[in-house]
């Protein structure tokens, strides 16, 4: 239930609520540990000052982006292993006297992970061109943004170039399912 509710909400509302969130545990404890406005500038003189500085301003986008993909992620898991189980195979398995956690890790998961991993490779590499919301509500300059802005101020270039760059993506994405399918699924091997 509840990643039908995260699914249902959109990542406008995700992000500023993260913020609410951040604010109030920033003034609870009295820190700046959540930071997510610019950039501070007032990184102080130790050794990687500067590295810390952008992991907290990364934190709260980088959470945002995991709990909406996360949440349509374990539908479709959900679905997939509820299939998966009720499959013959697994059935003959617990009849051969598999117990079953080994049943269901052996052959219902490894199984039902195949499609999800697909999902997986394609996700991961077009939120570098589709994080356009988080991005604007975070104030963090990203590919998303960069692309929306060169919609509204008509630079064919850019347009072009954040195009190649989401076609570069998805092959990537191609790419890397191809390798997973692979490790999931024994009956596939690459010559």
């Amino acid at each position: 239930m509840l990643s039908l509710l995260i699914i249902s909400t959109p990542a406008f509302v995700v992000g500023t609520v993260t913020q609410m969130m951040a604010i109030g545990y920033n003034n609870a404890t009295g820190t700046r540990f959540f930071e997510f406005i610019g950039e501070t500038g007032d990184v102080g003189n130790y050794p990687l000052a500067d590295l810390v500085d952008r992991a907290q301003h990364l934190l709260l986008p980088t959470l945002v982006l995991i709990v909406l993909g996360a949440a349509s992620m374990s539908r479709i898991q959900r679905n997939l292993m509820l299939d998966s189980l009720g499959a013959d195979y697994v059935r003959t398995a617990r009849a051969k006297g598999l117990p079953q956690s080994k049943a269901v890790m052996k052959h219902a998961l490894r199984t039902a992970l195949i499609p999800t991993g697909t999902y997986l490779a394609f996700s991961v590499a077009t939120m570098f061109v589709g994080a356009t919301f988080t991005e604007r509500i975070f104030s963090f300059p990203g590919i998303g943004q960069y692309g929306v802005d060169t919609i509204t101020n008509r630079d064919v270039n850019g347009v072009v170039a954040v195009t190649a760059f989401a076609g570069v993506c998805v092959l990537a994405g191609a790419i890397l399912s191809d390798i997973m399918v692979a490790i999931l699924d024994p009956r596939v091997r690459l010559a």
